[in-house]
């Protein structure tokens, strides 16, 4: 984190704020994910492909 200049006692939280953002954009493209398979079945095909 010293890279980042984020103060030593502030780290855990900085941390945290991150794991907990990563989770969230993962569950939101996960439903996007399944939302555009489902609307658009040659999306499927996309996904199979990549």
């Amino acid at each position: 984190m010293a890279a980042f200049a984020v103060p030593a006692a502030q780290q855990a939280r900085v941390l945290l704020i991150g794991i907990a953002a990563a989770l969230v954009l993962r569950g939101l493209f996960i439903l996007a994910g399944a939302a555009a398979i489902d609307r658009f079945s040659a999306t499927f095909y996309v996904f199979a492909l990549s």
